[in-house]
Parts: structure tokens; sequence; C-alpha cells
């Protein structure tokens, strides 16, 4: 194509890779998608955060204050409006953090 057999095959492997990458990147999306794993991670990591600092076991280590820093970001992440005060009540930041 180019004129240099060294140059095809350097494009070639390139696009090969491209494609091999986003399939395995579709893949894994589809695999992510029916199992859940990154929203049930995402819950458990929350909820580890906002635990209670007084709990013993293996996993009380260097717990958030329920009432500091953490409660304060909560807080701003319920009442957060990406369009202003003026904005609808059913905005993405409301819903998702209904769930929460």
């Amino acid at each position: 194509m180019f004129g240099s057999d060294v140059l095809d095959v350097a494009i070639g492997v390139t696009l090969l890779f491209l494609f091999v990458s986003l399939i395995c990147s579709a893949i894994q999306e589809a695999i992510e998608a029916v199992l859940k794993w990154r929203a049930m991670d995402l819950e458990r990591g929350i909820r580890e955060l906002l635990q209670d600092q007084g709990s013993t076991g293996p996993s009380s280590g260097a717990k958030v204050d329920g009432g500091g820093a953490a409660a304060a970001s909560l807080h701003f992440v319920r009442n957060f409006r990406p369009y202003g005060a003026n904005a609808p009540e059913s905005t993405l930041g409301q819903g998702v953090c209904h769930r929460i």
C-alpha cells in the first residue's frame, strides 16, 4: 500500500491490537453489566466508609467519623443540583442519592 512491507506490517499489527483490545473491552463491559460487580463494590465501599468508628473486629481500622467529613460529603451529595438552585427535583443528582 505505502510501498514498504515493514510499514504495512506495522500498520496491520497496530490495527490488529486495536481491534482485539476493543473486543476484549466490550466483552468485559458486557460481563460487568450482567453481573453488576462495579455497583456491588461501590455500595460496599460506601457502606464501609460511612460505618461507625466504634466497631470492633478485623475491619475496625481507620474509619471515617460518621459525624464529620463523611456526613458533610453525604449531605452535599444528597443536595447536589447540577443545574443550580432552580433545578427540578427529578435531576440525576437527586435520583442517584435517594438510592444510597
